[in-house]
């Protein structure tokens, strides 16, 4: 996860069906391998407060939404940094993952997003029809079936002993990733500010030299029209 990554809220505002990715099911998502990307979609069921994860050179957030799908299962989707704090989706919305990364720990699987995971909520697709009328008729009485992570919520207040080797053995990977990401980010950035200098510089120059050029053409203007007279 990274500054690229998108949260998105999607009103319905079209009869247009548009096209999208290929999503998995929840219990097509149980046989895959560690770091496999995800494309999916389900209903949110729980959100999780904010935690600080408290890390040698800085903190992190994390934040916990758990959603399900009309398998029957539920999964948490882990949110980080700035998409933890301005996630606003809600309890019941749908909520599309595309290019989420699938984490195996010793409890079980969940999904990460990365720098280039797309999150979309309500989206005009004909699968959160399906996905909402089924959470209303039957859905809320299901997700209780099978619990793909298998783990229970996190303290917001205090992490003891536990809860570091728990967050610590599940997310490093995925914090090292983070990390790394934003240090790209923020190279590139001083690439970005160093060519725009450039730039400037270089635009400051041909300026410079279109006034030089005006006023030596002017002076060969004034000597032509001199001897003339």
């Amino acid at each position: 996860m990274g500054p690229m990554t998108i949260i998105t809220q999607i009103e319905d505002t079209s009869d247009v069906v548009p096209t999208h990715v290929t999503l998995m099911t929840f219990d097509s998502i149980i046989s895959l391998n560690n770091d496999a990307i995800v494309d999916t979609i389900g209903v949110i069921i729980r959100i999780e407060d904010i935690v600080d994860i408290v890390k040698p050179t800085k903190t992190l957030k994390l934040r916990d939404v758990v959603i399900a799908d009309n398998t029957g299962i539920e999964i948490t989707l882990t949110l980080w940094n700035e998409e933890a704090s301005l996630f606003t989706g809600q309890i019941e919305d749908v909520l599309s993952v595309e290019k989420s990364k699938l984490v195996i720990y010793k409890k079980g699987k969940k999904l990460s997003v990365t720098h280039s995971t797309v999150i979309q909520i309500n989206p005009n697709w004909p699968e959160k029809e399906v996905l909402k009328e089924w959470y209303k008729k039957e859905g809320r009485y299901q997700v209780d079936r099978m619990d793909l992570t298998q783990s229970s919520s996190i303290d917001n207040t205090t992490l003891n002993q536990s809860d570091n080797a728990y967050l610590t053995s599940v997310d490093d990977k995925v914090i090292s990733q983070i990390i790394e990401d934003e240090k790209s980010t923020k190279r590139r950035l001083d690439e970005i500010y160093i060519l725009q200098e450039q730039l400037q510089n270089e635009i400051n120059e041909l300026t410079f030299k279109k006034i030089r050029l005006n006023l030596e053409r002017q002076a060969v203007e004034n000597r032509i029209i001199s001897r003339r007279q």
